[in-house]
Order: structure tokens, then C-alpha cells, then sequence
């Protein structure tokens, strides 16, 4: 007994160190910012600003909404999780996810809160979710990028070229290591869980790939309202596509907490850079989006799990 509460005791403190090592770095962000004066006179408050607000608040509900229904749904074959469940998973998840490279730790967090039992289907159902949502933006992205590279921003986009040659190389290669120890233990024991992906429906995996194209339009219309928020004018048509290839390479590009926000800053200057006249504004919209969708979570999360654990 004693054992078991010295193991929770360290988990507790592993969360709080980890959550203020997470949001002392933010506050260090945003208290050595440069210009921000500039970013914050677009924080000055009229009906226009009001309204754009409210719309950022709903699709911030949206987006963890659709979210929770989705893992609702991965999970129905084993569990009728409630919403209230499903939302304390999921920002559990998003705390963990935060901290990880490539969010490869976001099960983590989800599990924590399910019984023994369920964690094994909970973890390939993750990665499910995972999968799809990134299959979703890769499809959205390569459309982008081939549109655009046969366009005018062609001499822009060369360098792409090379890092899908190298991602398809890296492919073949983790193809190749499969095959050639698909006889190890280790190897059946990940195909033995794959085997829970049968006992979901056809329903419920198509609700899970519309439920992840709803929720790529609504990190799409997002990053649009912040940037009107912050007075950036880009044509809807050419921020539909850029926004494709924005979201594409910072979902193919790794990052750690502490360097995600800089890669989706340069990644962002980069795939905008026609339209981008004031950086720090452009910036301000990067980092908003970033904060309430990825820190905000996390802090919830970080409550989450301190709470239960």
C-alpha cells in the first residue's frame, strides 16, 4: 500500500513538474515576445474583435467536441464511455502529447484514466484516431503542394521535393524491417493488437474519418479567424491551399514542446511568405491558434491527471 502511494506521489510530481516547466517556457515566450505592443493594440476591443472572439471560443468547443465523439467512438466496441469520460481522456492526452515528440505520448495520458483491461484496445485505438486525423491532412497537403508547385510558387516549393524522396525512402525502409522480422514475438504481439481494429463497424469508422475531416476544417477555419482577428489579409482561395500545406508539414515535420512553436512559426513565414507583410502580427495568429488549442488543453489535462492520480 505504501508502495502504491509512493508510486502515485512520484506520477503527481512527474505532472507538476512537467506542467510548470511547460507553462513557465510559455511565460517566457511571451514576456520576451519582441514588438509586442504592436500584437497587443490588435487586442483592442470593438463589436468586429468581439464577435471574432466568440467565433474562435465555439470553434474551440467544436474542435475538442468533435475530438471526444471520435474517441467515443473508437473506443464503443469495448466501452460506452460518456462525454464527461471522453473529455477527461482526451485532455489527459493532450498534456502528455504536448511534452512528447510527434505527440507520441498522447496514449499515455488517455490510458491512465481507463480500467486495466481496456488499455491495450485503448492504446491501438489511439493510434487509430491518430492515423486517420493524419491521413486526412497528408491527403489535403500533397493536393495542396502539387497544385501549388505546378503553379507559379514552384521555385518556393523545390526543396519539398527532397523531403517527400526522403519520407518515401524512410517508408520502404520501416516496410522492409517489417517484413524481414515479421517472425519476431515482439512483431506478433503489435499484430495480435492490431487485431482489435476488426471489432470496429464500418459506422463507426466511417463517423471516425468524417468526425476527422470536420475537425481539419475546423483547424483550418481557426487559423483564418485569427488571422483576420490580427488584421492579416490573405484571399480565401489561397489560404484554403496554403493553410493544406502549413498544416501538412507541421504534421510531417517533428517537434518537441520546446521547439514546436518555433518550427510552426518558421514553417508558417515559409508557406505564407507572399502574404505575410508584418511578421509579428502574422506570428501573434501562429501563436494564439497554438496556445488555445495545444496549451490551454494541457493545462486542463495537467489538472486532470493530478486530480485522478
Amino acid at each position: 500500500m505504501i508502495k502504491k502511494i509512493s508510486s502515485l506521489s512520484h506520477f503527481s510530481i512527474f505532472i507538476i513538474g512537467l506542467s510548470i516547466l511547460a507553462y513557465g517556457y510559455i511565460l517566457h515566450r511571451v514576456l520576451t515576445f519582441e514588438q509586442g505592443d504592436i500584437v497587443l493594440q490588435a487586442f483592442q476591443f470593438s463589436s468586429t474583435k468581439i464577435s471574432l472572439l466568440f467565433i474562435i471560443m465555439l470553434l474551440w468547443l467544436v474542435n475538442h467536441l468533435t475530438e471526444m465523439v471520435k474517441w467515443q467512438s473508437l473506443m464503443h466496441p469495448f466501452s460506452s464511455l460518456t462525454l464527461k469520460e471522453s473529455f477527461l481522456q482526451v485532455m489527459a492526452g493532450n498534456l502528455l502529447a504536448m511534452g512528447s515528440p510527434g505527440r507520441l505520448a498522447e496514449p499515455g495520458g488517455r490510458l491512465a484514466l481507463l480500467p486495466h483491461l481496456l488499455r491495450a484496445k485503448g492504446l491501438v485505438m489511439t493510434f487509430l484516431g491518430g492515423f486517420v486525423q493524419t491521413g486526412v491532412i497528408t491527403i489535403c497537403g500533397l493536393i495542396a503542394l502539387f497544385y501549388w508547385t505546378n503553379g507559379s510558387l514552384s521555385s518556393s516549393f523545390r526543396p519539398v521535393y527532397l523531403g517527400l524522396t526522403i519520407g518515401t525512402g524512410i517508408l520502404v525502409g520501416v516496410m522492409a524491417f517489417i517484413y524481414y522480422y515479421r517472425h519476431s514475438s515482439a512483431l506478433k504481439q503489435f499484430y495480435q493488437h492490431l487485431s482489435y481494429v476488426k471489432y470496429l463497424s464500418w459506422f463507426n469508422l466511417g463517423g471516425v474519418i468524417l468526425l476527422s475531416i470536420l475537425r481539419y476544417g475546423v483547424f483550418t477555419s481557426q487559423l483564418y479567424v485569427w488571422l483576420v482577428f490580427f488584421d492579416v489579409p490573405i484571399p480565401p482561395l489561397q489560404f484554403v491551399g496554403l493553410s493544406s500545406l502549413y498544416f501538412f508539414f507541421i504534421t510531417v515535420i517533428p517537434s518537441f514542446f520546446l521547439t514546436d512553436i518555433g518550427v510552426r512559426g518558421a514553417v508558417s513565414l515559409f508557406v505564407f511568405q507572399a502574404f505575410v507583410f508584418y511578421p509579428p502580427l502574422f506570428l501573434a495568429a501562429i501563436f494564439c491558434l497554438w496556445f488555445t488549442n495545444q496549451v490551454i488543453p494541457a493545462l486542463i489535462g495537467s489538472l486532470v491527471l493530478i486530480y485522478h492520480k
